[in-house]
């Protein structure tokens, strides 16, 4: 815990250097007890610098989605898929990049947790066709012989829906096509 507090303090300095922090974000992530994951759930949230006006809030906010979806304990994997499907519904101004839409789609595929898989679907309305393919990707890697009844399945079943979005009714199309 003791390192913990170290390295949050180390990333929140204005006078670090980038790399410094950055290697700090790398380190919570392989401690993956439940202080480091709460501190970068923290650092997440509430880093509300815009990324595309600060590189080093982007860089940061990548790191930390990255290394969530790199988690390996079981209870670590719950809880990383639990906070970026919390990011991934919040309005933070770094979900307006493409790139952090990516990676949180594809971090959330890597934990395979099949609570994501709502939130990617969602994500399948987005304007952008590599947000699309990402969701496409992390919903593949959501399917697993245990789930019944299969993401496909289950995205079949949305497609019949009358009353869905337009883009969403799109995306979901592209995602069973390229299934």
């Amino acid at each position: 815990d003791q390192a913990v507090v170290a390295l949050v303090e180390q990333i929140l300095s204005t006078t670090t250097p980038l790399t410094v922090k950055l290697n700090g974000v790398r380190s919570l992530c392989w401690i993956e007890t439940l202080s480091a994951i709460d501190q970068l759930q923290h650092i997440l949230f509430t880093s509300l610098d815009q990324p595309t006006s600060n590189p080093s809030s982007f860089s940061i906010h990548q790191e930390i989605i990255q290394g969530l979806g790199r988690m390996s304990k079981p209870e670590a994997k719950i809880l990383a898929s639990q906070i970026l499907v919390e990011f991934l519904q919040s309005q933070h101004p770094s979900l307006q990049i493409p790139t952090i839409k990516q990676l949180v789609a594809l971090s959330l595929g890597q934990l395979g947790n099949i609570t994501a898989f709502d939130p990617l679907v969602q994500l399948l309305a987005d304007s952008e066709t590599t947000v699309q393919f990402h969701c496409i990707a992390a919903l593949k890697q959501l399917d697993s012989p245990l789930n019944s009844p299969s993401v496909y399945e289950r995205l079949q079943q949305l497609a019949q829906h009358p009353n869905l979005d337009p883009c969403l009714k799109q995306g979901i199309a592209i995602a069973l096509t390229e299934w």
